[in-house]
């Protein structure tokens, strides 16, 4: 047994120091992994955040092109309905001309045409 206190007390100090520095060492690691998995979660937020950004303008340029086609569409169809209408316009006040210059004509040729319409 050739080993003293003294002896022994020096092998408990190098085991006591021996493991603080493998504390230390754990530590060290252990945190350095947090911080790496803290900067991993941040970029993931923020690449969620940058996608949500992205999603929520591909949504606006969506429905603005969505509103641009429909009044487009709607132009076009007020262009077309004008374009319609003034034709149709103007025939219904020719025909109308025309019934105007008529109708004294075809009064006096259906009052002889049915005996009946003459009354009184």
């Amino acid at each position: 047994m050739g080993c003293s206190v003294s002896c022994a007390y020096r092998k408990i100090i190098a085991l006591n120091t021996f493991m603080r520095k493998e504390e230390r060492s754990i530590t060290n690691h252990l945190s350095f992994h947090l911080r790496e998995l803290k900067k991993e979660q941040q970029t993931i937020y923020s690449k969620q955040k940058k996608r949500k950004k992205i999603r929520a303008e591909s949504n606006e340029i969506r429905s603005r092109k969505s509103i641009e086609k429909i009044s487009k569409t709607k132009s076009g169809l007020f262009e077309k309905i004008n374009n319609i209408d003034k034709p149709l316009a103007r025939l219904t006040k020719i025909k109308s001309e025309k019934e105007k210059l008529v109708k004294p004509e075809m009064k006096k040729r259906s009052s002889l045409l049915i005996p009946w319409t003459l009354t009184g």
